[in-house]
């Protein structure tokens, strides 16, 4: 059984939803080494190619392009 705590609404902090409070911190480039580390991880199979056009879209994506 868990245990519940009754708080009045004045007691709650209402603060807007901003995504990037629980993103981690978002870095300026994704390099190749760690592309590949983590498809190693996942077991996957790829190839350079794949790797390359992984790259590109995800530095696009963090660039905000």
């Amino acid at each position: 059984m868990k245990k519940v705590e009754v708080v009045k609404a004045e007691q709650v902090k209402v603060k807007p939803f901003r995504l990037k409070d629980f993103t981690q911190i978002q870095k300026s480039k994704v390099g190749k080494k760690e592309l590949i580390r983590l498809a190693n991880d996942l077991n996957l199979n790829y190839s350079e190619k794949e790797i390359d056009f992984s790259q590109k879209i995800i530095n696009a994506f963090l660039a905000g392009k």
